[in-house]
């Protein structure tokens, strides 16, 4: 009875912990939110099946981006190892022109702003996207500030990764400003090791005209992988995954923030003057403190292994 129980535990928390989380996502701003039918739906889609749009409508993205990940989990039972990190941190990096933006707005994806940092290819994304998730997103893309867009991934990475902590560059052609989000946001977060779209991508067709790159994906493309519910340093990795690289051995771990992402709920604080990035003009770091989110200067912490908030700037 005793190793029953044991074995029982985790199971029963899992439960616990996916009730509590989608009630405090819902946090009754969707009166017309079924909680209920809303988990079945989609914890019982089977793979590549779309979900319902209704749920998309009436649900927050939040909610909707938890049962996404939580069916992933579903599905990664059936796996074939872990991969343990010193520990998870996720990041993103933006130019300080548009923390104001952001402030008011929130973090938003290019299906939602019309461009990118990076190669703007949202038809490309959103096939991807539905191949991360296991899932169909929408019956027919459209881009814009729809509720399904809303939902789509915001792309950020994992801070110090791998047994050495590799990844403590940042690329300065994705802004100064580094956010750092709170452990909450982890729920609703899926991973890849290296660039997601990247390493789908077999050929690319650039349009001059619209600026818009049009990739042909590999038909092979791998769900996301999740984080185990027992331990928050640790992916789990199924048994589908079929990456072909050691995964212990990967630099760089892009991190896909599923549903709405806003500085007031989701940030923990931010990052200036890391090594690598432009110095914040004063005008970024005053913008930065009317967030009311606590400010530092970073650097690379002694043990090499992960970039450090030094001091406090607010």
């Amino acid at each position: 009875m005793l190793l029953y129980s044991k074995l029982l535990q985790p199971m029963i928390l899992a439960v616990c912990w996916l009730i509590c989380s989608l009630a405090a996502a819902s946090n009754g701003q969707y009166e017309n939110c079924d909680l209920k039918r809303a988990s079945e739906a989609i914890l019982n889609l089977g793979a590549g099946e779309l979900i319902p749009q209704r749920i998309i409508d009436n649900c927050s993205s939040e909610l909707v981006a938890k049962l996404i990940v939580q069916r992933l989990r579903n599905e990664e039972k059936r796996s074939s190892g872990e991969l343990k990190f010193n520990e998870i941190r996720v990041q993103i990096q933006f130019d300080e022109k548009y923390i104001v933006s952001i402030s008011s707005k929130g973090f938003l994806n290019q299906h939602q702003l019309g461009f990118s940092a990076a190669s703007l290819a949202p038809e490309s994304r959103a096939k991807l996207e539905n191949k991360l998730s296991g899932l169909k997103l929408e019956s027919t893309y459209k881009p814009g500030l729809t509720s399904n867009n809303s939902l789509r991934p915001k792309y950020a990475y994992v801070a110090g990764v791998g047994k050495s902590g590799q990844n403590n560059r940042y690329r300065n052609d994705y802004g100064n400003v580094v956010a750092e989000f709170e452990d909450s946001v982890l729920e609703r977060t899926t991973f890849t090791a290296g660039d997601s779209l990247a390493t789908a991508a077999m050929e690319a067709d650039y349009d001059p005209r619209t600026s818009i790159w049009k990739y042909t994906l590999s038909e092979s493309v791998s769900t996301a992988h999740t984080l185990s519910y027992a331990r928050r340093d640790t992916l789990v990795i199924p048994e589908s995954s079929s990456s072909g690289q050691s995964l212990e051995d990967c630099h760089y771990w892009e991190a896909q923030i599923w549903g709405e992402l806003r500085i007031e709920k989701d940030v923990k604080q931010f990052l200036v003057g890391c090594p690598g990035l432009d110095a914040t003009s004063a005008k970024g770091i005053e913008a930065l403190k009317q967030t009311g989110k606590p400010v530092y200067r970073c650097a690379l912490s002694k043990d090499g292994s992960r970039m450090i908030g030094t001091s406090r700037v607010f």
